[in-house]
């Protein structure tokens, strides 16, 4: 009979033996998987953080270089017009010379005529 219950006894001790083996076992394998998981979450949120910043890189070069563009359309069109505005003083110019010379050989050539009345009158007399 003593010797039966020791027996019964070793039995439940070798069950509890394989059920807290078997518990920790179990519990290692939890812990592992929630390690993992944590650790693909935070790859995933680390590569959406780097895409994020990627993408708000990729927006500010395209906001610059559309603001460049702009400024380098604006510097043109500022071009063209003081071109214009210089070409068209000069034009200008050109003609209020023009007229000048025109009204000075009017004024010579009436001059001119002026003396030759005069003097074909003095001539006459």
């Amino acid at each position: 009979r003593q010797f039966l219950l020791q027996q019964q006894q070793e039995q439940e001790r070798q069950l509890k033996l394989r059920q807290q083996q078997e518990h920790d076992r179990q519990l290692k394998l939890r812990q592992q998987q929630e390690h993992q998981r944590q650790f693909k979450l935070q790859q995933q949120q680390e590569q959406e953080r780097l895409l994020k910043l990627q993408q708000q890189e990729q927006e500010r070069q395209f906001l610059l270089q559309q603001q460049q563009e702009q400024e380098r359309q604006l510097k043109l069109r500022q071009q063209q017009e003081h071109d214009r505005q210089l070409k068209l003083r000069q034009q200008q110019e050109h003609q209020r010379q023009f007229k000048l010379q025109q009204q000075q050989e009017q004024e010579r050539l009436l001059k001119l005529q002026q003396q030759e009345q005069e003097r074909q009158f003095l001539l006459q007399q």
